[in-house]
């Protein structure tokens, strides 16, 4: 849990960041300037950190949020696995 919410709050604050100067290089005013970038710096880290604790509770350590059946792997695709419930086939990428 600790390292999903280091590695969103790093990734929402570059991309934060990087797209708040963008957006604050309009304005003129430079308390806007900061406060635009701020804003954006946490929007983004807590909409990233939101994402991948949502993908970690899909997958459910292996079972079906679903039935609660034990997931098997189907495909694999750039370093993903698509695994399906072989019971209800609920399926999920992690």
């Amino acid at each position: 849990m600790a390292n999903l919410i280091i590695s969103g709050g790093m990734l929402g604050t570059f991309i934060g960041g990087l797209l708040g100067l963008c957006i604050s290089g309009c304005f003129s005013n430079q308390k806007s300037k900061i406060a635009i970038t701020i804003l954006s710096i946490i929007m983004f880290s807590f909409f990233i950190t939101l994402g991948l604790y949502s993908d970690k509770t899909n997958f459910n350590d292996g079972y079906c949020v679903e039935c609660g059946t034990k997931y098997d792997a189907i495909t694999h695709k750039q370093s993903q696995t698509y695994y399906e419930c072989p019971n209800c086939h609920y399926g999920v990428w992690h």
